[in-house]
């Protein structure tokens, strides 16, 4: 959403300083082109500004615990996203099996 905002604000700015430059001159080749520089300078310093969101941490994401148990089987984890699966202090007599699926 800032990401939006700042987006609009550059054309905003943009096509604020285009109608400036288009009373200020009556060549309207120089406003496009004095624009056109603000609108890059503007966009560059807004998206400098702008957060990049930093990627969480798998504990973030979700946590699942197998702890202590007994299984005469297979043990199986799923999860729909990143996060952090442990397996402590357990007997599995078959197959341990852990999958992780990224949402993208």
């Amino acid at each position: 959403m800032q990401r939006l905002l700042g987006a609009a604000g550059t054309v905003f700015i943009a096509a604020a300083v285009n109608l400036a430059t288009g009373f200020f001159t009556d060549h309207k080749a120089v406003g496009w082109w004095i624009s056109g520089a603000v609108l890059l300078s503007v966009g560059g310093v807004i998206q400098w500004w702008l957060p990049v969101t930093p990627t969480p941490e798998p504990s973030q994401h979700g946590r699942q615990n197998i702890q202590g148990t007994r299984v005469g089987g297979s043990v199986g984890q799923s999860m729909a996203s990143v996060g952090v699966q442990d397996v402590t202090d357990t007997h599995v007599s078959g197959d341990l099996n852990q999958t992780q699926r990224s949402i993208s």
